[in-house]
């Protein structure tokens, strides 16, 4: 017996909410006629109104045959910070990868050249180097100016390829510079036996 009064109240609930959603058509309707709404955000807030009324819908199903709503609500903000936390991850990752491309097709950089990356909001010297690789992620400086006295070779500066694009950058051409062209021109190595 208790099956069939869960099933009722199910069926209760889709049936109001089959009739929401066609009073909630018919409103927004008689609003974009009326000219009370542009067409453009009446389709929208139909669709919105939709959605938002099958969402409350199905929970209310879900609560009616014993699935608690704490627990549903839980998984949603997981799985929503999930998504949230891997779009970002790739975001910056796709960022550095089309950057890169854009650098090497487009951009006067090569290795060997000398670079200076500066803020734009101060008046200061930015980080300033030798470029010495330039790879799917980020562009490696070997700097010219050193903070203490670490050794012989100067520090490796790996700098993520998007800053290019959105610092103020000063170039010198380097005196033996590689472009893309000429690596993929170059001879394969001989193998030594």
């Amino acid at each position: 017996m208790d099956i069939v009064l869960q099933c009722a109240k199910s069926a209760l609930v889709i049936g109001l909410g089959i009739l929401l959603m066609r009073f909630l058509t018919r409103l927004q309707q008689r609003l974009v006629a009326g000219v009370w709404l542009p067409p453009t955000l009446g389709l929208i807030a139909g669709s919105l109104s939709r959605w938002l009324v099958i969402a409350i819908c199905v929970l209310v199903v879900l609560e009616i045959n014993g699935l608690p709503l704490r627990i549903v609500l839980a998984g949603l903000v997981s799985i929503t910070l999930v998504v949230a936390v891997a779009f970002f991850a790739s975001w910056s990752v796709l960022s550095n990868i089309f950057s890169s491309i854009l650098l090497l097709a487009f951009s006067r950089i090569q290795v060997g050249d000398v670079v200076e990356l500066r803020d734009t909001r101060r008046d200061e010297p930015g980080v300033r180097g030798r470029v010495v690789d330039i790879n799917a992620f980020f562009v490696t400086l070997e700097e010219l100016e050193l903070d203490g006295d670490f050794g012989h070779r100067p520090p490796l500066v790996q700098i993520p390829s998007h800053f290019f694009f959105y610092r103020t950058m000063r170039h010198w051409a380097g005196e033996h510079t590689h472009s893309l062209k000429d690596a993929f021109e170059q001879p394969p190595p001989k193998n030594r036996k």
